[in-house]
């Protein structure tokens, strides 16, 4: 386990207990069979990127 995963980024809003979702940028436009729907981009919570920031407490 890093101190650099997702779960300890401030741009992560765990949804559960392995999934969050990245809060860094805007959320995204996707298109399937239902239509258009606008999300944020998930993320495993073991998961780490070059945006890191840590939480603040």
């Amino acid at each position: 386990m890093s101190d650099t995963e997702c779960r300890y980024c401030r741009h992560c809003n765990v949804q559960d207990t392995e999934i969050g979702q990245c809060r860094r940028y805007p959320p995204e436009n996707f298109e399937d069979d239902e239509g258009v729907s606008i999300e944020w981009p998930l993320v495993k919570l073991e998961m780490w990127c070059g945006e890191f920031s840590r939480k603040v407490n």
